[in-house]
């Protein structure tokens, strides 16, 4: 694959964003930014990039010639490329913003590091646990920050939910559950970029359950406080493919929190539902309890909630529609280059590591233990 430039320039200009790709930044200096991956979610980072104080965006890429294309031109961003090694040698740059499918993270991330850049990375980190060490032993001794944006760490709803659990006010925690149940167990026709998205996930990324599913994972993580000890999965695959689309695991921390996992698919559930997915999170205490109801986005607008339990009181508190804050990734990683280390709701690099392991751990104990086929 050979580098190339976008020689048309953006016909319309995001508000707050200037045809040079550069942040409006009072607090000093902007550091030179790259997006690789150019899809929707690559289109959704690069228009929070572009608004972000301290990132001037000076290239894309991706390996479809015809998507950076027409992405530089909506955005105003002229450098375009389709090898990301080419991007490296080209173009000078402090950091790369890596949104590619997970099967490709590993040596975009690797080369990056090894050009001396900064990277932030959309989860998971690497499919393998292996390579995710890996990466993190790289970053250490390259001396470069390795971000891995893990949403459920910077929504409201999420921090809310840490916020409360850390307070003590439920109590000591005892269990921890997520369940996340949304689409259908159809297959999209042959052909359609949907299809063709899902082929490469369940075949290149262990299925639904490892790609969106170890957010939940982290998630769980994060609140428990603490590494598991022990896993006992059950998967289904209903696809047919060679990954679980369904999974069920029982998680013994090591601090003797039990944590349940049940994330899948729901027949025919988008038909007439007015929301994508039933998403519960529910944290049980020795003195109380925590409910968090997610809202989806079809049909009419709802609020997603936190609800706390204490005795005879209950505390409601209501948040807008999911809101996944990459804006808030942004700023925070931008601090984290001035500070030198990661700050924020980021997790720490070994955390980011231990979310791939636990999530190769869960789906391969379900596919030992696979129910149906």
């Amino acid at each position: 694959m050979q580098a190339w430039i976008i020689s048309s320039t953006c016909s319309r200009i995001e508000p707050g964003q200037s045809t040079s790709g550069k942040g409006n930044n009072p607090m000093g200096k902007n550091y030179r930014f790259a997006l690789i991956g150019c899809g929707q979610a690559g289109e959704d980072h690069l228009e929070q990039m572009l608004g972000t104080p301290g990132i001037e965006v000076v290239a894309i890429a991706d390996i479809r010639k015809e998507v950076v294309e027409r992405v530089g031109r909506k955005y105003g961003v002229s450098q375009g490329y389709t090898d990301h090694r080419a991007l490296f040698r080209r173009e000078q740059l402090d950091a790369v913003n890596v949104v590619t499918s997970g099967d490709a993270h590993f040596p975009i991330v690797r080369d990056a590091l090894n050009s001396g850049l900064h990277v932030i990375c959309e989860k998971p980190l690497t499919v393998e646990p292996k390579d995710s060490r890996a990466l993190a032993s790289l970053a250490k001794r390259k001396r470069r920050l390795l971000a891995v944006t893990f949403t459920y760490r910077f929504v409201p709803d999420t921090r809310k939910i840490h916020e409360v659990l850390s307070s003590g006010r439920i109590g000591t925690i005892k269990e921890l559950r997520f369940i996340s149940l949304g689409g259908t167990f159809e297959k999209y026709p042959a052909g359609t970029e949907e299809r063709t998205k899902y082929d490469r996930v369940y075949t290149k990324v262990k299925g639904m359950v490892f790609d969106c599913g170890i957010h939940a994972l982290d998630l769980l993580r994060w609140c428990a406080g603490s590494p598991v000890k022990r896993v006992d999965a059950r998967a289904t695959c209903h696809y047919g493919y060679p990954w679980p689309d369904s999974c069920t695991a029982i998680l013994e921390f090591a601090n003797g929190i039990k944590g349940v996992y049940d994330y899948g698919r729901l027949p025919h559930y988008y038909a007439d539902m007015p929301s994508r997915a039933i998403l519960h999170f529910i944290a049980s205490g020795t003195r109380g309890s925590l409910v968090w109801t997610l809202a989806g986005r079809k049909g009419p607008v709802k609020r997603s909630t936190v609800e706390v339990f204490t005795g005879r009181r209950a505390e409601v508190v209501t948040f807008p529609i999911y809101e996944k804050e990459r804006g808030l990734e942004l700023r925070q990683f931008i601090a984290s280059i001035r500070k030198g280390n990661l700050t924020g709701y980021f997790p720490s690099i070994e955390e980011a590591v231990y979310a791939t392991e636990l999530a190769d751990r869960v789906v391969r104990t379900g596919m030992k233990n696979c129910i149906s086929s």
